[in-house]
């Protein structure tokens, strides 16, 4: 197991360019709290008239805050900055475990978050701070949304049969068109 990359750097990716827009809130340890920061995250990008980064970012702050909320276990703070044109998410909890990439099997409902989030952005990465925690970070752009009919984008083989099945059950493999492959996690077996 190895931590994430953390060679990335968030600060690059605003470069000179100030936001024009900063929101933080904090958020209890709880599984709401990612309902609640998607929801924060929607009325920043509709008041910005960004609205089109919003099924790419909620979908990566989702995967972010749940790590936070499963594995930090601590409030933790989601920065949003929107410039004119990218939109950058900083989500900083109190533990100082970094994420690990993780190989799991087929059929686990675990560990794939932060390669989704790796997919979805223009640049991701980890701040760690030491004994304060660690920062996780990404970037939405145009370059990188989900199609406006995010169901779209999914490719379902139905005829893929990797897995045992029980009897009347279907199997299939999905995985996300409008990712380049290059980006794409291995594809994921659904049961």
């Amino acid at each position: 197991m190895t931590p994430v990359d953390q060679t990335a750097d968030s600060s690059a990716a605003a470069a000179d360019e100030s936001p024009l827009v900063v929101e933080q809130v904090s958020f209890p340890p709880e599984p709401v709290s990612a309902a609640r920061a998607r929801k924060v995250l929607l009325e920043v990008l509709t008041r910005t008239g960004r609205t089109d980064w919003a099924d790419t970012a909620e979908l990566a702050l989702s995967e972010v805050v749940t790590n936070a909320v499963l594995h930090a276990r601590t409030t933790f703070e989601v920065t949003i900055e929107v410039f004119e044109h990218h939109l950058m998410v900083q989500v900083r909890d109190g533990s100082p475990a970094l994420p690990e990439q993780r190989e799991y099997e087929a059929p686990a409902t675990t560990g794939r978050g932060m390669a989704l989030v790796a997919a979805l952005s223009r640049a991701c990465g980890v701040h760690h701070l030491g004994s304060d925690g660690k920062v996780v970070w990404f970037c939405v752009d145009d370059a990188v949304q989900l199609p406006t009919d995010v169901l779209a984008a999914w490719d379902i083989d139905t005829d893929d049969e990797q897995l045992p099945l029980a009897p009347d059950s279907a199997t299939g493999s999905v995985h996300l068109r409008q990712i380049p492959a290059d980006r794409q996690a291995p594809r994921l077996d659904l049961v």
